[in-house]
């Protein structure tokens, strides 16, 4: 006998796919902001709520510490460690180069910020280069992200 248990997780959508990650007894399925449980045995299930409950707890923790799911990313891959509130990356590891390139031009960014920029520059990069037949270097998307986060941040 099969027994399928839907819980409802409240995590942040781009943070869901750590709860599929867990060891448990049951088969684990994210479905948008519930996790279904699929078990053989009733009494493994209570054991597996648990688990995702303490994941749950520990990445909402992280995350309203933090503010962006980016940086729980960060925290939960190991990259960096949550101090005092703040995100410091361990020796040797670092946010991805582009990131880290574009922030260094025009400060930190939330994730809606940088979504936002990274969509403005694709339609200027788009628009004034590949349909010109011009190909586009590392160094020119980041000067035209960076040429968009300045007109996103003239305009509010």
């Amino acid at each position: 006998m099969k027994i399928t248990v839907i819980v409802r997780h409240g995590l942040d959508p781009e943070l869901s796919d750590y709860l599929e990650k867990l060891d448990t007894f049951s088969h684990i399925e994210v479905c948008g902001s519930h996790v279904s449980l699929s078990v053989d045995d009733p009494e493994t299930i209570s054991v597996d709520i648990r688990k995702i409950a303490r994941k749950v707890n520990e990445i909402n923790s992280i995350y309203s510490q933090l503010g962006y799911p980016w940086a729980v990313r960060e925290v939960l891959d190991g990259n960096a460690w949550l101090v005092n509130g703040s995100l410091v990356y361990k020796p040797g590891r670092r946010a991805t180069r582009f990131r880290e390139e574009l922030e260094s031009k025009v400060g930190m960014l939330s994730d809606a910020q940088y979504k936002e920029i990274l969509e403005m520059a694709t339609v200027d990069i788009v628009a004034n280069r590949i349909d010109c037949g011009k190909l586009t270097t590392m160094e020119e998307i980041i000067k035209i992200a960076a040429q968009c986060a300045r007109a996103l941040n003239r305009c509010g």
